[in-house]
């Protein structure tokens, strides 16, 4: 499990089980335990999620040329 909040069950047949950025956020059924930010805005993911103020559904990390 990487601490997103999404059982590696569940992430298995859509997202990456051991990638804290890869998930959805409507798949989030435990607590989230990691510490990523994953959207690079200063707040971590599992804040952002607990408050409701995730912006993604997917998190993608982008890259500036």
């Amino acid at each position: 499990m990487d601490g997103d909040g999404v059982t590696d069950a569940d992430e298995m047949h859509r997202n990456d089980p051991n990638d804290a950025c890869s998930y959805n956020v409507a798949d989030v059924t435990v607590s989230v335990t990691s510490t990523v930010d994953c959207d690079g805005d200063g707040v971590i993911d599992a804040d952002e999620i607990a408050d409701g103020t995730i912006r993604t559904m997917r998190v993608v990390m982008i890259q500036q040329v």
